[in-house]
């Protein structure tokens, strides 16, 4: 094989996906605007699942909720028959991801939630399947084949699955309101361009001050002798691990 043909390969993968993605736009249609307003409305959290590869665009997908406003969080199908179940309350709503619809183990899971009184939001490829029939709402991932040149290997419809929740995430982003000050606020580490979020002013406000020298002065006498180490001693490390390592930032002056 030249390296023309591996070339072409990849291209050929990507224009399927790529097409794959066309398709999935010119099918968005009323269900998604459902989907958004459910969830929008929902005093509770999004709780997202599935298996195999479903399972880990699944995750991804919660992920880009929790950090864009909209809390979530991933539950395996197979730990919600262990007690996992137990972080589900029935003002949340599910996203249940298959490409088939007919996954046994979401399946499985569906009947429990429709028990809890959970509205459920299938994500498939299969809008006859059992999954998208018995959900409140029915997400169309359809895709007419995978890039995988057997049609096995999930690839153009996780594409499409993963796009599908990114665009959930950023619609319902949009009908909150939740702005750069807001995605900031949840990035604390993250260095903000001044104009989007004062971070040292929002840090600094209420929070002890440390004079900028502190640490240069007391680090290295901090201890003392390795059979002493008095109140002040402790007082000073403890800062000093603070400073390093803990999500809130220490404010130097």
């Amino acid at each position: 094989m030249t390296h023309k043909d591996i070339v072409e390969r990849g291209r050929r993968v990507l224009r399927m996906e790529t097409e794959a993605l066309g398709e999935a736009e010119r099918r968005i249609g009323d269900d998604f605007a459902r989907a958004v307003e459910t969830i929008a409305r929902s005093d509770g959290r999004v709780i997202v699942s599935g298996v195999g590869k479903s399972g880990l665009i699944g995750r991804k997908i919660a992920a880009t909720f929790t950090s864009t406003g909209t809390p979530a969080t991933f539950l395996h199908p197979a730990d919600s028959v262990h007690g996992d179940l137990g972080i589900v309350g029935e003002s949340d709503v599910a996203i249940l991801i298959s490409k088939s619809g007919e996954s046994a183990e979401v399946l499985g899971l569906l009947d429990h939630l429709k028990r809890l009184g959970v509205c459920t939001i299938a994500l498939t490829s299969n809008d006859k399947s059992s999954l998208a029939r018995h959900s409140d709402v029915t997400l169309d991932a359809w895709v007419k084949e995978e890039a995988c040149p057997h049609d096995l290997a999930p690839t153009t419809s996780t594409t499409v699955a993963l796009a599908l929740g990114d665009a959930l995430a950023i619609a319902l982003l949009e009908e909150k309101g939740f702005d750069a000050d807001d995605f900031a606020r949840l990035r604390l580490r993250r260095r903000c361009d001044s104009t989007q979020y004062d971070h040292s002013r929002q840090c600094s406000h209420g929070m002890p001050q440390v004079p900028h020298d502190f640490f240069a002065r007391n680090a290295r006498t901090a201890v003392g002798p390795p059979t002493y180490c008095s109140s002040r001693s402790l007082a000073v490390l403890s800062l000093c691990v603070i400073a390093r390592w803990s999500s809130s930032p220490t404010v130097v002056v």
